[in-house]
């Protein structure tokens, strides 16, 4: 997201708040919304899928993770079987959104979560009509701003979005998309944006995290076999986990068991 997309001041309108509580079964819903959604995710999971230039596209947001969605955006969201969404949803009329606004940002003060919350409290509350009437919208601008203010820096700290996402689905094969998609940013545009941070490949730095991981995994046990290793860092097989270790740590796997037998 560029500053210059930002726009000086924040005027929305609160059109309808409430508690969602998703089914338990796959469900397939498709969406285009007349107003802006704001999805503030507190347990489950909620996935989406949209095409950008003829693209396949899926966002999967986890508790903590709040979701926009412009007016008239397209998309089909889905539930995931033991997993049922559980959110505050938030309907908003904003002409001003800025365009390049992320679909996804971790609230990671928990600013907005606890600000949709007192929302929904005040819009729930008859004896509070005329303080929600004062205070809704400011509460409603206060959480935009918050998930503005998220995004550019989720979009300037790009490298440790990486890591901690390499961390956290070490066993995954990870692909440049699931990046994209975890950014809340096109491929295009994620890439060129952490190319331009880190002057390095997201799947480098990825796959040098699991080089890394790889390593340790053998030096801490040398008796392990490369295929369960390979398996519990993503890797089709240990041919290629060789590969990948050579590659990214300058030494083989039979050089790093060698190693760890001689402690």
């Amino acid at each position: 997201m560029h500053k210059q997309s930002i726009p000086v001041r924040i005027r929305a309108r609160l059109l309808a708040i409430h508690w969602f509580p998703g089914p338990a079964d796959r469900v397939f819903s498709w969406k285009q919304g007349e107003h802006a959604h704001l999805v503030v995710v507190t347990g489950g999971c909620y996935q989406a899928h949209w095409d950008v230039a003829g693209k396949p596209n899926t966002l999967l947001a986890v508790p903590g993770d709040v979701v926009f969605w412009p007016a008239q955006a397209k998309r089909q969201e889905e539930s995931i079987p033991g997993k049922p969404l559980q959110c505050v949803s938030i309907y908003l009329d904003w002409p001003e959104a800025p365009r390049e606004l992320p679909h996804r940002v971790r609230d990671l003060h928990h600013v907005i979560h606890f600000l949709a919350h007192r929302l929904l409290a005040l819009s729930h509350d008859p004896a509070r009509k005329i303080l929600m009437e004062r205070l809704g919208v400011m509460y409603l601008n206060a959480i935009l701003a918050e998930y503005i203010s998220l995004a550019e820096s989720a979009e300037h700290d790009l490298e440790t979005m990486v890591m901690h996402y390499a961390e956290n689905r070490m066993s995954d094969r990870i692909r440049l998309q699931d990046l994209a998609d975890h950014a809340g940013l096109s491929v295009t545009h994620f890439s060129r944006s952490y190319k331009k941070q880190t002057g390095r490949s997201p799947i480098r730095d990825v796959q040098q995290r699991k080089a890394a991981h790889a390593k340790m995994m053998l030096l801490q046990h040398p008796w392990r076999r490369l295929r369960d290793v390979a398996n519990r860092v993503g890797v089709d097989n240990p041919t290629t986990l060789g590969r990948l270790l050579k590659r990214h740590t300058g030494v083989t796997a039979r050089d790093i068991k060698k190693t760890a037998g001689k402690r």
